[in-house]
């Protein structure tokens, strides 16, 4: 459940070899985006991997807001009984637009969500380790400084699969 970040992978059921995966994914949704769509959800998921929020931060929202509906799309997912996967927001790399504000709020989000995850005993997956290890999304990953590319993809899938197996 996401951004273009998530869309980017058309066939995320192919990718994780699993045919009851759905990609949620919407290129540029955001928090508040979510939450218009989460009846939308289909009755029979068990499972929830969301990443969310860098839109909002492209759109000059405050990180109490973005962690405020997410504290709102956390409630409502475990009203239905999803098990929900909270992973970080990714850095944009060095030579994006603005990086700097950027990865900063990235990285005050994700502190935020790494804490609510902590608190409510949710798993928080951190891609940021992998994809930006220095606080930039590295290039070797990326094509246009925020999206992932195949290679970023497959390895961010094969994260996924630990949860799933």
């Amino acid at each position: 459940l996401g951004d273009s970040i998530t869309d980017g992978v058309s066939n995320w059921n192919e990718l994780l070899q699993n045919c009851e995966v759905q990609n949620r994914g919407i290129s540029g949704d955001i928090t508040s985006g979510v939450l218009d769509r989460l009846d939308t959800i289909n009755k029979s998921i068990k499972k929830v991997f969301i990443m969310i929020g860098i839109n909002d931060i492209a759109g000059y929202k405050r990180v109490d807001e973005i962690y405020n509906n997410y504290i709102k799309i956390l409630e409502d997912l475990e009203r239905k009984d999803i098990k929900v996967y909270i992973q970080s927001v990714l850095y944009v790399g060095k030579n994006y637009p603005n990086s700097d504000y950027f990865n900063k709020e990235v990285k005050n989000l994700n502190k935020k969500l790494e804490q609510i995850a902590k608190d409510k005993n949710i798993d928080f997956i951190d891609l940021n380790s992998i994809f930006a290890p220095n606080d930039y999304l590295e290039k070797i990953y990326t094509d246009d400084e925020i999206h992932l590319n195949g290679k970023a993809y497959i390895l961010w899938a094969n994260e996924i699969l630990k949860y799933i197996e």
